[in-house]
């Protein structure tokens, strides 16, 4: 504490049961798992981040089509390997941070 938020590490079949006696505690939200899981649970676990007023991060998020899923879910930051290891990647992902959508 005093440097970062904690963070919760969410991995696949973790529901809200299991973090909530964490999140009275102010303790963040951390995306990880399965892409499968990430993809199909990311705007869930953004709600119930925002109803419990927590950070919210997604992790591997290396397209702007996740940055925008990201985004529109509520994360409050995201992290990737692909700027690191391609050199257009952080503009893709920047395009996806900030694109307008209306789909998910």
């Amino acid at each position: 504490r005093g440097v970062a938020p904690l963070m919760l590490a969410i991995q696949d079949g973790m529901s809200r049961e299991d973090v909530a006696p964490w999140l009275a505690e102010g303790v963040g939200l951390f995306l990880g798992g399965s892409t499968a899981y990430k993809l199909a649970s990311c705007r869930g676990w953004g709600a119930i981040a925002r109803d419990a007023g927590v950070p919210f991060h997604v992790a591997r998020v290396n397209s702007a089509r996740r940055a925008a899923r990201a985004r529109e879910a509520g994360a409050t930051s995201i992290d990737g390997s692909g700027p690191s290891r391609f050199r257009d990647a952080l503009r893709r992902i920047e395009r996806g941070v900030r694109q307008e959508s209306f789909v998910w």
